[in-house]
C-alpha cells in the first residue's frame, strides 16, 4: 500500500510524498542541523519512512551504487564538500539506474 507522507522541513517548506512502507528517503547535506531537521519533522508522522543520511556527494554516489533497494526520493544540498550538489544530479541524471529517482534540491 501506497502511503502519501507530508513532510513540513521548515515553516515554509511542505512536501508530499507518496511512499510505500519499504521505501526510505535519502538527505544528501554536510549540515547536521539539517539531518536532524529532517528527523524532527518525519518523526511528526505517524508510520514516518526511513531517513537515510549521506554526508556529501561522494559517499552519496557510492551508497547509490553499491545499493539494491533505491530511495524513493533525494534530498540533495547544492553546497557541499568533495562533490557538490550540481555534480551529484550530472551523475545521478546520467546513470540508467540512478535517472528515475525524484530529486529535490536544497541549499
Amino acid at each position: 500500500m501506497t502511503e502519501l507522507i507530508v513532510l513540513r522541513t521548515r515553516p515554509w517548506i511542505v512536501i508530499f510524498i507518496r511512499l510505500k512502507p519499504e521505501q526510505y528517503i535519502l538527505l544528501v547535506d554536510d549540515d547536521p542541523d539539517e539531518h536532524l531537521l529532517f528527523a524532527d519533522a518525519l518523526k511528526e508522522l505517524r508510520g514516518a519512512p526511513r531517513l537515510v543520511y549521506s554526508p556529501d556527494g561522494h559517499q552519496l554516489m557510492q551508497f547509490l551504487n553499491g545499493e539494491k533497494e533505491l530511495p524513493a526520493i533525494i534530498f540533495l544540498d547544492l553546497n557541499m564538500p568533495r562533490m557538490n550538489g550540481f555534480e551529484c544530479l550530472q551523475e545521478i541524471r546520467k546513470s540508467l539506474k540512478l535517472n528515475r529517482i525524484p530529486v529535490v534540491i536544497f541549499s
